[in-house]
């Protein structure tokens, strides 16, 4: 199941989001919609990533992502398109010559209006 991070920009403070459930990449399940509502605020940034994606970050960089995406997103304000471009540079430059063993994907979420 994907992880979901909300990173508040007023409190500067992660929230883990249990409450969105995609289905995997590929995968042929349908998952219903749900009912709940994430507040985001203008600054706030929203992070889903397929379980592959947190198993190859880790494995990979072996950085503590919570840590970087923190980092990343409070100086780049919250741009979704920046802060993805920099968390893929990370992880490609952890590559190196390495394969992914895993699918991965994400999501970023931001209200920039």
């Amino acid at each position: 199941m994907p992880l979901s991070l909300l990173l508040r920009k007023n409190s500067k403070s992660i929230e883990s989001v249990p409450k969105i459930q995609l289905p995997s990449p590929g995968s042929q399940k349908n998952v219903s919609p749900h009912a709940d509502t994430i507040d985001i605020k203008r600054g706030d940034v929203l992070f889903v990533g397929s379980d592959g994606f947190f198993e190859e970050f880790k494995r990979v960089t072996n950085q503590d992502f919570e840590r970087l995406f923190k980092g990343v997103a409070l100086a780049l304000q919250g741009d979704p398109e920046g802060i993805g471009l920099k968390l893929l540079r990370v992880l490609g430059e952890n590559l190196r010559y390495t394969l992914l063993e895993d699918d991965i994907s994400f999501v970023i979420v931001s209200n920039i209006a």
